[in-house]
C-alpha cells in the first residue's frame, strides 16, 4: 500500500504571523530589533518599488541581524525558540491537521521560504521533514546570504519534486495561505487554501 504525503506551508498557514520576525526578535536585544526596523522598512520600500528582489530584501535583513553569529549557538536558540515560541503560535486548526496526519502514518513535509536555522530543529524534533531557505555559513560565521534561491512560489515546486517522487505516494496533501502557494497547491491530490478545500 503507497504512502501519503502531507507538505505544509509554515508562516500564514501553521502560524498566522512571520516567524522571521519572531526569531530576530528572540535572538536580538531590545536596542537591536527595533533599530532593525528602520532597516527591515528600507529595503522592504525598495523591494516593493521593484528596486531589489525579494531574495535580496531577505538577505539585507537576515545580513543585519545575523551576519557573524556562529551557526551553532543560533540553533541553540532555535531549539528553545521552537519550545517556546513556534509551539504557542500555531493555531488550533494547524494542530488538528498535523495530528491527523501524524495518526495516520502520513509523511509530513513543512515547505517555507523562512529559514532551516529554526526551522530544521522545530521540524527534527517532531520527525517532519523540512523544505526550506538555507542561511549560508563560511568559516563557521553566517554570512547574511542564502544557499541558492529563496523557497517561495515555483522555487518550492522546484525543491519538492527534486527531493520526493512523487508518484509514489497515494494521495499528496497540500496546504497554503497565499498566492505565493498556488504553484505548490497544484500539486496536490488535496489541495487546501486557508484550510478550505480547492482540489
Amino acid at each position: 500500500m503507497l504512502m501519503n504525503i502531507a507538505f505544509f506551508d509554515f508562516d500564514g498557514t501553521l502560524i498566522k504571523e512571520d516567524s522571521f520576525l519572531l526569531f530576530i526578535k528572540w535572538t536580538s536585544s531590545k536596542r537591536k530589533y527595533y533599530s532593525g526596523w528602520f532597516v527591515i522598512l528600507f529595503y522592504f520600500a525598495l523591494f516593493k518599488s521593484g528596486f531589489i528582489t525579494q531574495q535580496a530584501f531577505k538577505e539585507k535583513v537576515l545580513t543585519f541581524f545575523m551576519k557573524g553569529k556562529d551557526p551553532k549557538e543560533t540553533k541553540k536558540l532555535a531549539k528553545s525558540f521552537s519550545e517556546k515560541v513556534i509551539e504557542e503560535k500555531l493555531t488550533e486548526q494547524a494542530k488538528k491537521r498535523l495530528a491527523y496526519h501524524k495518526k495516520s502514518g502520513d509523511r509530513i513535509v513543512i515547505v517555507s521560504a523562512s529559514l532551516d536555522l529554526w526551522l530544521q530543529p522545530w521540524c527534527e524534533s517532531r520527525e517532519y521533514d523540512v523544505v526550506c531557505s538555507i542561511a549560508e555559513v563560511k568559516d563557521a560565521k553566517i554570512t547574511g546570504k542564502l544557499v541558492g534561491k529563496n523557497c517561495i512560489r515555483i522555487e518550492k515546486v522546484n525543491r519538492i519534486k527534486k527531493a520526493y517522487k512523487l508518484e509514489e505516494y497515494s494521495k499528496i496533501y497540500v496546504y497554503g495561505d497565499s498566492e505565493n502557494d498556488r504553484p505548490m497547491l497544484s500539486l496536490g491530490t488535496d489541495a487546501y487554501f486557508n484550510w478550505e478545500k480547492v482540489i
